[in-house]
């Protein structure tokens, strides 16, 4: 098979000359010139047949004068001239030279590449796909057969497209791809008329039968079948030897001796043929001979096995003795001439060298010189890598430093929302089927930010498509007033609840229509007005205005609020730019709404602007070209905004900022706590949660908290996000830490952020619970009870221990240096079991008595009571950074020796097992 297969693929490798030849014929007088063109042709038709038989030496004898005759008459460009080098680079193929032949058919590539002859481009790209397949360079011969298809279709070379095909089964069969091989055979058959190429079809059959051979030996057999009849009918012997050769093995392979040896027959009567007309079957027929004796084998007769075996392997040896013999003569030659060449380049290297040392003394002192100005110039180029390579590094740092804020953000962006999917989801399920008027809030509330979530994934898309090419416009003819209208009207209601005057011009005539893509716009619009009621303060002003000037639409979105520094108006546009100027709080944000803005505009081959002053407000404008028509629009209603700005619901509620939540009746005696978050669904979501055990009273940043702590001193827990604007969670924290009347306020800190450092800096300011969105409700109420019952207990000790003095618990800066010590003893020996209060009493210098009033003054709890908080604050630690495998080992390290007793305290006081802590992702 291996034989016949490189035979086939031989003759399909010079198919290209033959029809190359004969596709421009009627042309060859034309733009040969010369009076002598048909003798040409007959020379060049006669190296092909020549290069059919392998006769590549003769081919070569025709061939180069040709070449040469055409060179000196200045045709060595004219089509005819770029056939005749084709033949030759096939011919020094087939005569193994493959170096000449790369080296003169690439040469050849480039060159009818440039003069635009695009079917002998294709046929030299064939050829050099079938040289690389023989070499074994798999990448090269792909690339050369992908620039022949390109140029066959490209320019519709019909009578290249089955060639092309037959190289690409080639390709695929003889690097291991049957499955793709069986595909082009079939695409090639397909596209050979029945009448057509018939020794093309035989070859397509033949491959055929190749493919089929190992899996189903009866179907190779029809293909064989098939490709010796249309041999037979063109007396291709040559052909039909292998043919009959691969059938023979197949019925053998069927275990049908008496059939293979009558394909036998055939074949080494089909070789003597081939022979006597002059083609090179020799090695053909020593097969046959050997496959003879294995089927006389097969029967028995061991004598005639042995001596067709001997035969035919003793021919081989011939065969392949004179191969040899061929090549060695070859190589001697090639010797020969190499040697000569040496000698001359010897003369001339010795001629160089007395010519050198003629000019060597002279050299020495402009070598001296040059020498200095060289050193001179890489001590100044070293200097300036120094400089250029520390620059580098900066980049890479704030690179580095912008990608983990990114991510940090997007973090935030997501988990936010979907604290808001999940929480009131649980809750509704908790409350039953049937909905409440709290569980239609939950549900809405769900509603919002899940489109939030989809809004914010369908930008991360587009911009991947955007990267990709793929994103398209969508327009729709569309009434213009009443979509940008429609779209304008729902944000009113926040612009309500956050205090801001809100303002927008529409200079659109109403039955003004025009092709826009409604999505886009209304993302950007949504976008922009997002940013501009997020950086405007309360009392603040937004105006929007929107225009028609000759056909391009204007969009302007200004407001009042904190601008933009003039060292970030550069990158606003950027993919994933944060704002790095000290005087900004954490905000949260992914950096890709302004982005996408800009790549949409583009998109419309429009244009946005903007302009800022840091402290008086920012301008953006959008200018798109767009069609305008009185043509009713074929959608009149656009798509609501996602995320529902709108929120009539929230109307009806007590729920502004600085107001506690409830129905307007006199304050209870419940425990008041202050939350302090920006994200209004979140407000009201832990309204609806908590609101039925405590007062609720809501602030949107830090600063505002603070003003509602300076008015009242009611408040007996701070629940506080951490990324906000103006003034964000870790500012407010230091904020009360520092001041005497809100210092002993316990706060839980929100956050979606599970960074360590963050974690590790809330606690060393005093924060007393964190958690990490999204969190679930029943722990929320536990760890807020947890927090108010220990506050309870401080309280009524020091009223107890000091009745007559002001009750808020003010902890001396000597005491709490005190307490530091302390705990950091604690935390060295923590896992050790054996902490007692006599042990205590004597690390510390005082009596237990002492002791113990010295722990309950300072945080109102018994010492045993502030050991465990210790301990259990300090596993969760351990759990939530996965510091240890199992729960045992977190127990160990705290210093409990029963880990079922460690479980049922810290669900106790976390709301949650450990073992649901440590497989939480974080």
């Amino acid at each position: 098979l291996q034989d016949s297969y490189m035979s086939l693929n031989r003759y399909i490798a010079f198919l290209p000359l033959l029809f190359l030849f004969g596709f421009s014929k009627g042309q060859q007088a034309v733009l040969n010139g010369p009076a002598d063109a048909p003798d040409r042709e007959q020379s060049l038709q006669l190296a092909i047949q020549l290069i059919q038989k392998n006769k590549n030496d003769s081919a070569l004898f025709y061939l180069q004068p040709l070449y040469d005759q055409l060179t000196t008459s200045g045709q060595r460009e004219s089509p005819f001239s770029l056939k005749v080098r084709l033949a030759m680079g096939e011919a020094l193929e087939q005569n193994n030279q493959q170096e000449k032949a790369l080296e003169l058919l690439n040469a050849l590539r480039d060159e009818v590449y440039a003069a635009e002859e695009p079917e002998i481009y294709a046929g030299t790209c064939l050829v050099l796909g079938r040289l690389h397949e023989k070499i074994h360079r798999k990448i090269a011969s792909r690339q050369n057969l992908d620039r022949a298809g390109a140029a066959i279709q490209a320019y519709q070379l019909n009578v290249l497209a089955p060639l092309y095909s037959m190289r690409m089964a080639f390709w695929h069969y003889h690097f291991g791809f049957p499955d793709s091989a069986n595909y082009f055979t079939y695409l090639a058959l397909n596209s050979i008329d029945n009448n057509d190429k018939p020794k093309l079809r035989a070859s397509v059959y033949t491959l055929m039968g190749h493919l089929a051979f190992e899996k189903d030996p009866r179907l190779a057999i029809e293909h064989y079948e098939k490709a010796s009849q249309i041999a037979k009918n063109l007396n291709d012997y040559f052909s039909l030897s292998h043919i009959w050769n691969a059938m023979t093995r197949a019925k053998m392979s069927m275990g049908s001796p008496e059939m293979a040896i009558a394909y036998n027959d055939s074949t080494i009567s089909a070789c003597y043929q081939a022979i006597a007309a002059g083609q090179d079957q020799i090695f053909t027929l020593n097969e046959a001979y050997i496959t003879r004796g294995r089927l006389w084998q097969e029967f028995g007769r061991l004598d005639s096995a042995m001596h067709y075996a001997t035969r035919g392997f003793l021919q081989q040896l011939s065969f392949l003795e004179q191969q040899q013999k061929d090549r060695i003569v070859e190589i001697d030659a090639r010797y020969s001439d190499e040697m000569k060449s040496r000698q001359i380049a010897q003369q001339a290297r010795v001629i160089r060298q007395e010519r050198t040392i003629k000019y060597l003394t002279i050299g020495i002192a402009l070598v001296i010189l040059t020498l200095a100005f060289v050193l001179a110039f890489y001590y100044f180029r070293l200097q300036t890598a120094n400089r250029i390579t520390k620059e580098q590094a900066n980049r890479l740092r704030s690179l580095n430093a912008a990608k983990s804020h990114f991510f940090a953000n997007i973090s935030h962006e997501l988990r936010t929302p979907l604290t808001l999917l999940l929480g009131p989801i649980n809750s509704l399920l908790k409350d039953g089927n049937k909905f409440s008027g709290k569980q239609t809030d939950l549900m809405q509330i769900a509603q919002r930010n899940g489109r939030k979530l989809e809004q914010l994934i369908n930008q991360i898309l587009d911009l991947g498509k955007l990267d990709m090419g793929k994103l398209e416009l969508k327009q729709q003819a569309t009434g213009l007033a009443f979509f940008f209208k429609s779209n304008l009207e729902q944000f009113k209601a926040i612009a309500q609840e956050k205090n801001i005057r809100y303002v927008y011009t529409l200079g659109i005539n109403e039955t003004t229509t025009a092709a826009i893509d409604r999505e886009k716009w209304r993302q950007m619009q949504y976008n922009l007005l997002s940013n501009a009621f997020k950086y405007t303060p309360k009392g603040g002003k937004i105006e929007v205005d929107i225009q028609i000037h000759q056909e391009n639409l204007s969009l302007k979105v200004m407001d009042n609020g904190i601008g933009i520094h003039p060292d970030d108006l550069p990158h606003l546009f950027d993919r994933y730019f944060q704002a790095t100027q000290p005087y900004r709080s954490a905000e949260g944000g992914t950096g890709i709404g302004l982005a996408i803005c800009r790549e949409y505009i583009d998109l419309m081959g429009g244009e946005i602007q903007v302009k800022s002053h840091v402290g008086k407000g920012t301008q953006f404008t959008i200018l798109a070209p767009v069609s305008i028509s009185n043509i009713p629009a074929t959608v009149a209603n656009p798509a609501s905004v996602p995320g529902g700005i709108t929120r009539e619901m929230r109307s009806n509620k007590a729920s502004a900022a600085g107001r506690p939540a409830g129905d307007g009746s006199a304050p209870s005696d419940k425990p008041h706590i202050l939350v302090v978050e920006d994200n209004l669904d979140l407000q009201e979501y832990i309204q609806l949660m908590l609101s039925d055990q405590y007062r609720i009273t809501t602030a949107e940043n830090g600063e505002e908290a603070l003003k509602l702590l300076s008015i009242s001193t009611d408040y007996q827990l701070i629940l506080s996000d951490l990324m906000m604007p103006v003034m964000d969670g870790i500012q407010l924290l230091d904020q009360l830490r520092a001041a005497d009347r809100t210092r002993h306020l316990p706060m839980i800190m929100l956050t979606a952020r599970s960074d360590a450092h963050l974690k590790l800096k809330a606690l060393r300011m005093g924060v007393d619970d964190y958690l990490i969105k999204p969190f679930e409700e029943e722990e929320l109420r536990v760890r807020i009870e947890n927090l108010l019952r220990n506050q309870a207990i401080r309280m009524q000790y020091i009223v107890k221990e000091n009745p007559e003095k002001d009750t808020e618990p003010l902890v001396a800066e000597a005491d709490r240096k005190w307490l530091e010590v302390f705990e950091h003893y604690i935390h060295d020996h923590i896992d050790q079991n054996i902490i007692t209060i006599p042990l205590l009493a004597e690390r510390f210098a005082m009596s237990e008595s002492t002791l113990l009033r010295q722990i309950k003054r300072l945080t109102g709890l018994s010492t045993n009571q502030y050991l465990m908080e210790i301990r259990l604050n300090k596993a969760r630690q351990l759990l939530e950074n996965r510091t240890y495998r199992s729960v045992a080992e977190v127990a160990t390290a705290v210093g409990y020796s029963e880990v079922r007793s460690f479980s049922r305290r810290f669900k106790k006081r976390f709301g949650k097992l450990p073992s649901e802590i440590q497989g939480t992702e974080h």
